[in-house]
């Protein structure tokens, strides 16, 4: 299939997305409705094991926490999932965290335009520093341990946006109306074009042969694929950027 086909874009990155799904992840972690009321009461202990980045979550832990909606949510326990699932860089390993996670995932689908802008810079940040979390937003495989490191590269400011984005996400999610939304598939290979064509001629060639690899590519290459991607979205006009870079985190929403 062409490079810029279904093949390249939604099989290799419609598993980018990592984003806020891990404050879920954490939160729902092995819980179960006899739980429910310790879940309520306190904070869950540190899981990224990394001070900074612990803190940051648990200053928003709470409100999540506390939300009617949520805890409503995991006293259903795993079957309360509705919908078509969203394919996610991380894996949860239980019905509860597949929860969290997904909940999050369509959370972010439904952020502003300038909030969904600023959770894929620092995305993008983290895997600039760091190249096998880089390679984990390609094809899959993300650790809270991968994630936590990466959020432990940014500053206090930024690790703490990044929960808040995820908060945000969460309750939008909890208390849409709403389908979520769906973005266009001409877009996104009109972009995906436009940046290939952007490249000099040996990156170009080597970017649509890891296009058509997908998740097989190398790591390395699978990360820069990741980055040109990326940047090249950011670099979009304004009218094209949004769609895009919403697309290339949620394969399943486009519109082929």
């Amino acid at each position: 299939m062409d490079a810029f086909g279904r093949v390249g874009t939604g099989g290799t990155l419609r598993r980018a997305f990592v984003a806020g799904a891990l404050i879920l992840t954490v939160l729902t972690a092995g819980v179960s409705c006899k739980r429910i009321s310790a879940l309520v009461k306190k904070p869950p202990p540190p899981t990224f094991n990394r001070p900074r980045v612990d803190a940051a979550l648990a200053k928003i832990s709470e409100k999540i926490q506390e939300d009617p909606k949520f805890i409503e949510l995991i006293k259903r326990g795993p079957q309360a999932s509705n919908g078509e699932k969203l394919d996610l860089a991380f894996k949860p390993n239980s019905g509860y965290q597949d929860i969290g996670a997904q909940l999050a995932a369509k959370g972010m689908a439904r952020l502003s335009p300038v909030e969904f802008l600023q959770q894929v810079k620092l995305k993008l940040k983290m895997a600039e520093k760091l190249p096998k979390l880089c390679a984990g937003f390609w094809s899959g495989g993300v650790s809270i341990a991968d994630l936590g490191e990466g959020l432990d590269s940014l500053s206090d400011s930024e690790i703490e946006r990044w929960f808040e984005l995820a908060n945000r996400a969460t309750h939008l999610e909890l208390y849409a109306t709403t389908p979520l939304p769906r973005f266009s598939g001409q877009v996104m290979t009109d972009g995906i074009r436009q940046i290939a064509a952007a490249l000099p001629p040996a990156e170009s060639q080597a970017f649509v042969a890891t296009m058509q690899q997908g998740v097989g590519a190398p790591p390395a290459a699978g990360c820069l694929a990741y980055q040109q991607l990326t940047r090249g979205g950011l670099a979009l006009p304004d009218a094209q950027r949004d769609t895009f870079l919403r697309g290339l985190s949620f394969d399943k929403l486009v519109d082929w």
